[in-house]
């Protein structure tokens, strides 16, 4: 495996963009869990207030998200 001193200009704007990109996506998507974790206590007070456990689930499916991801 070549090191990225060794790699040419092209090779290592290559690598770097992809990094970029895996970054990118990474951070979308704690921001998604985030606001799915907002908008489920949200719906959790919602919930508790009208008695629909069901739809509680929200901010669950969200922490757990959040909690993989960092």
């Amino acid at each position: 495996m070549k090191s990225i001193i060794n790699m040419s200009f092209f090779e290592s704007k290559i690598v770097f963009s992809n990094y970029f990109i895996i970054l990118l996506f990474r951070a979308s998507f704690n921001l998604l869990s985030l606001s799915l974790v907002i908008y489920g206590a949200r719906v959790w007070q919602i919930c508790i207030a009208g008695f629909q456990p069901s739809l509680c689930w929200f901010s669950l499916i969200g922490l757990c998200l959040l909690r993989k991801t960092t």
